[in-house]
């Protein structure tokens, strides 16, 4: 009995690496169906060769079952090469599938399910991808280097990823998430679409620059509020579109929303009302003046003629109503370059608008050409502000001969208009 075992299993291991040599040779792709050969339970210290393309797992037609518990280490699938992939298809994992110290380009789950856990631990990968998977038991992700992680599709009991790093991960299509991210390095983004996300968790871990929900359903709240801006005067990114953002907790002094290029301004402006509603209802007053200043910007940009010209204006003037202490110091700096201005042609300006004392003064100065200078500048500056501040210009004190210097005198006057305005509004409103 014992002989004919070993005879079977010599058979099987010399078919094994016929076959794949024949498939390294003619087509440089191997496809190893799951119930021939692999279904042992480690599968240790390979190092296939680097003509070694595609590894293929399962079966398109036939769904097959694994009893046993596989444990991937320390593998090695030809990493220098972009093309190789290990592809696990339509596979009932009754037991666990592990993945430790290995070095693949990209491993793609497809229609399998997962009765009793899933783990990745300590592997070098480009690419993760999930795609219409059952996880009836926890799946955990730790101490890897991933550039993407992708899930499509799938139904996640939980999910939990620590000490590990990757640059993007995007969870899509249908797919149903509960899991945490513990002491996670994640780059660039963290996207979850058309997603039901029953518990999201980030502990003892900086966020990614950008997040997003979008058209996904969230049913416990999502606490964003421990962490802090990535740096002096840099946000976070984060998209809500189509998504219950009431259950997303956030300041908005750390945060700035984005959209996805399809979203239509309509949709957008109505984003941001909505999210300035729920800002004001729960008190972050901080966070709604932030939001309110973004939104103003928007709609200077979107539906306001010269808008960009505008927008300008309105953020440095007065922060779009929110720095009204900004008037004072315009106010100062306008009335002094028009005083300095006024000095190179005083005297065209009061024969154009004829302001009789000061005309007086400024014909009788007296004393050295020092102190003449002095009173030169004190009344030129002294007419300047009346024409400034002053409420109302009288018509009868124009000469109209000059008609270009009696435009600037009423562009002072309007300026100062103006200026008094924003005045009267900082001191009543304040």
């Amino acid at each position: 009995m014992i002989k004919t075992n070993q005879y079977f299993m010599h058979r099987s291991a010399i078919t094994f690496i016929f076959l794949f040599f024949v498939k390294v040779i003619f087509s440089n792709t191997i496809k190893m169906p799951f119930d021939t050969g692999l279904d042992s339970e480690i599968i240790n210290n390979s190092n296939f060769n680097d003509s070694l393309k595609y590894l293929h797992l399962g079966n398109q037609k036939n769904r097959l079952t694994s009893n046993k518990a596989i444990h991937w280490k320390r593998c090695i699938l030809s990493y220098i090469n972009p093309l190789n992939t290990i592809e696990i298809e339509n596979i009932i994992f009754k037991e666990s599938l592990f993945f430790e110290s290995n070095q693949f380009h990209k491993l793609i789950i497809f229609a399998c399910t997962l009765n009793n856990g899933f783990s990745l631990a300590d592997n070098t990968i480009d690419t993760v991808v999930f795609v219409n998977c059952q996880f009836d038991s926890s799946a955990s992700i730790t101490a890897n280097g991933i550039k993407l992680m992708e899930i499509d599709w799938s139904n996640i009991n939980y999910f939990g990823f620590a000490l590990g790093s990757f640059q993007e991960g995007i969870f899509s299509e249908h797919s149903h998430f509960n899991g945490s991210f513990n002491n996670t390095g994640i780059g660039k983004k963290l996207f979850f679409k058309e997603c039901t996300i029953n518990n999201l968790v980030f502990r003892r871990m900086q966020l990614p620059d950008s997040i997003a929900f979008i058209n996904s359903k969230i049913d416990n709240e999502i606490n964003l509020l421990d962490f802090d801006a990535p740096g002096k005067g840099k946000y976070y990114s984060i998209c809500l579109y189509g998504t219950n953002y009431d259950k997303v907790n956030f300041s908005y002094n750390n945060f700035r929303l984005f959209f996805p290029d399809s979203v239509k301004t309509e949709m957008k402006k109505s984003i941001y009302e909505s999210l300035l509603g729920h800002f004001k209802s729960i008190g972050f007053n901080e966070s709604y003046k932030q939001l309110d200043i973004e939104y103003k910007s928007f709609n200077y940009l979107q539906y306001i003629k010269f808008g960009k010209e505008l927008n300008w204006v309105q953020k440095n003037w007065w922060n779009y109503g929110y720095d009204k202490s900004r008037v004072l110091i315009w106010t100062a700096i306008l009335l002094a370059l028009f005083g300095f201005f006024n000095l190179f042609w005083f005297k065209h300006l009061l024969n154009a608008y004829v302001l009789e004392n000061i005309r007086q003064k400024y014909l009788n100065r007296k004393g050295n050409k020092i102190i003449r200078k002095f009173q030169y500048i004190a009344l030129c500056f002294i007419y300047t502000s009346i024409i400034f501040v002053g409420l109302k210009l009288e018509i009868d004190k124009f000469n109209f001969i000059k008609i270009r210097t009696v435009i600037y005198i009423f562009f002072i006057y309007a300026i100062g208009l103006m200026c008094v305005g924003f005045l009267a509004n900082f001191i009543f409103t304040k």
